[in-house]
C-alpha cells in the first residue's frame, strides 16, 4: 500500500511534486491512470496558490496510519 493525500484540515505541510500535463493528453491519463481510491482535487501550496493534484478518497484513509510527520509521501515510502 501505498500513503495517499486526504484534506484534513490541520494545516501540515507536506511535500509534493508539481507536474506538467498537456490539456490535450488529459483525458486520456485520466481514463486510463486515475483508479480509486485515487481521484483529483484542490491542493493549496505555502503562497496560496491553487493547483490540481491527485487526492485519496477518505473512505480509503479509515484504520490506516497517518504519516503527515514524514512530511511527504517519498518519506513515507522510505
Amino acid at each position: 500500500q501505498f500513503p495517499g493525500l486526504v484534506r484534513t484540515g490541520n494545516g501540515k505541510p507536506t511535500e509534493i511534486e508539481i507536474w506538467s500535463l498537456p490539456l490535450d493528453r488529459a483525458g486520456e491519463f485520466l481514463s486510463t491512470c486515475v483508479r480509486p481510491p485515487l481521484c483529483l482535487g484542490t491542493l493549496e501550496l505555502e503562497d496560496g496558490t491553487a493547483v490540481m493534484g491527485f487526492l485519496c478518497e477518505s473512505w480509503a484513509s479509515e484504520g490506516m496510519e497517518d504519516v503527515t510527520s514524514a512530511g511527504g509521501w517519498r518519506n513515507a515510502c522510505s
